[in-house]
């Protein structure tokens, strides 16, 4: 007869070994159906759309013509951002005026945390896309980490040195496109710094257009036609080499036209031509092949700043335009104010009533602040076809603008206060159009009385994300891509700073790994607990 005290102790053990398995296999069990559950409903919403954007302001949620848009596209698209504190974050980290070195406390304070969260938003927002289209991808590299790869990125992509720093840089391998944007203008930020009037500004984010700017450098590398793009030479136009960076980083084809001599012409293809404020008069071969190109549906874009020698007087008639004798400008500080154009503190445009025109409408939507500098004005001619002419008005200055006359005696055109200064409201910059036969392109001409705003110093001393917006834009009413215009920013309330970022993250963290490890660290315990 066996000893009742043993079979009470295999009693016991048979059952601590079954409590045992029970409870491994329960947390083994739940482990898999939270593995099951994390990964198997992140697959189901991939294609069926079933993740939900938690976030207070919609931060993650793209709209149905973005998600369809990615879904659709059949070419492979990258997208490469090499970030680091740039001249322009220097530039507003100064203290003073005065000061010709930047202060480290204001780029640790400000701008690195500013930096991170403008990459910390755009890296998300490329995330979620590429959760839709596996062929969309993205890489963001750290300059101040990564040395070599930036440099071999930019032998890859055909960009010049600085030419990528806080660029997004869109890419299709295979047809080689490219289109560079600044990170900058994915959102409605003043870089701040140093205030004549303030001493200090801090930098400010209103809002952000980071999904629409996604779309345009995507569809600019698998949709745009092959622009090409003549910038006129030979009579000392200014080189403006930002403005030719932005264009070829955008995608368009540049080529030098010279129309010098007698039989020059301006090449067939050429679809826009770029006259850059020539210090020397052009002869009148010249003048005339360029009215004839207007004449026949060609797309010119014009700039005359102070040290403009050419007038083109015969080419602004044809479009019902003269410029006239004056320079508008203003005697106070350039101070940017959102919400209106500034030039040299004067208020420079007022929408019109009636539509805004495509080259500007984003831009007065969005707020964004221009500053043309002192700008030559024109005058609207009475006599002029106007049922083969139409003309917008872009850019304007305000009564509270000065009218400086402006006389040529012979040899240069130079200021006449003798002759009175007077306070003007006068046409800056305009979009006119010249129609021809049935079913035949129109000639267009935009032409602005200024060439300070685009040129090397306005575009570097800080972000004109607004001047080149225009510029851009009119690019693109030009050569017909409008659908590449900018749409309205998201405001949003908060700081750069914390873009929550982490959250992703941490949800998969805790849905991963912690809760399942809660379960078998609650299975462990429940076994030692009935093993007592």
């Amino acid at each position: 007869m066996s000893d009742p005290r043993l079979q009470k102790e295999a009693f016991d053990r048979g059952v601590r070994s079954k409590i045992a398995a029970n409870v491994l296999l329960i947390s083994v069990l739940a482990v898999l159906l939270v593995i099951f559950l994390n990964f198997g409903m992140n697959e189901l919403g991939k294609k069926h759309d079933l993740r939900f954007d938690v976030s207070a302001t919609k931060r993650f949620e793209l709209t149905g013509a973005t998600k369809r848009f990615m879904r659709d596209l059949k070419d492979p698209v990258e997208a490469y951002l090499v970030f680091g504190i740039d001249e322009h974050m220097r530039e507003g980290a100064r203290k003073n005026l005065s000061d010709r070195s930047f202060d480290t406390g204001y780029i640790d304070r400000f701008y690195r945390p500013l930096l991170a969260g403008m990459v910390t938003r755009f890296g998300e927002l490329m995330s979620e896309i590429g959760e839709l289209n596996y062929r969309v991808r993205a890489r963001i590299i750290n300059s101040d980490v990564e040395r070599d790869e930036p440099v071999a990125l930019q032998r890859k992509l055909g960009m010049g040195a600085g030419q990528m720093l806080n660029q997004v840089v869109f890419f299709n391998p295979r047809t080689k496109a490219k289109k560079a944007i600044s990170l900058y203008s994915f959102f409605d930020i003043d870089l701040g710094g140093p205030d004549p009037t303030l001493g200090y500004r801090p930098p400010t984010v209103a809002g952000e257009m980071v999904e629409p700017r996604i779309v345009i450098g995507v569809r600019s590398v698998v949709e745009r036609k092959r622009v090409r793009i003549g910038v006129a030479a030979g009579h000392g136009e200014l080189p403006l080499l930002s403005v030719q960076e932005t264009l070829t980083g955008d995608n368009f084809e540049l080529r030098a036209v010279e129309l010098t001599g007698e039989d020059s012409r301006i090449p067939e293809g050429c679809d826009v031509l770029l006259v850059f404020s020539p210090s020397r008069a052009w002869p009148k071969s010249a003048k005339k092949e360029i009215l004839r190109y207007l004449e026949s549906g060609g797309r010119i874009f014009l700039t005359q700043g102070s040290d403009s020698r050419e007038s083109f007087a015969g080419l602004l008639e044809r479009v019902g335009l003269k410029m006239n004798a004056v320079q508008v400008g203003h005697d106070t500080a350039s101070i940017s104010r959102l919400g209106k154009y500034w030039l040299y503190g004067s208020d420079l445009m007022r929408p019109v009533s009636g539509a805004l025109h495509k080259i500007t409408e984003a831009t007065v939507r969005d707020t964004l602040p221009i500053d043309l500098g002192r700008s030559r004005a024109y005058e609207l001619l009475k006599d002029f076809e106007r049922d083969r002419v139409s003309r917008h008005l872009l850019v304007h200055s305000t009564s509270g603008a000065i009218a400086m006359p402006w006389l040529f005696d012979g040899r240069e055109f130079r200021q006449t206060p003798e002759a009175g200064v007077r306070k003007g409201d006068l046409p800056l910059m305009l979009a006119t159009e010249l129609a021809r036969g049935e079913g035949e392109a129109p000639g267009r001409l935009v032409v602005v009385g200024s060439d300070d705003w685009l040129k090397e110093r306005s575009l570097r001393r800080r972000v004109e994300a607004a001047n080149l917006d225009v510029f851009m834009n009119s690019i693109y009413w030009l050569t017909d891509t409008e659908q590449l215009i900018m749409g309205t920013p998201r405001s949003f309330r908060g700081s750069l700073v914390n873009l929550e970022g982490g959250r992703k993250r941490s949800f998969t963290w805790l849905t991963a790994a912690i809760f399942p490890g809660l379960f078998l660290l609650i299975g462990a315990f429940m076994y030692f607990w009935r093993r007592r």
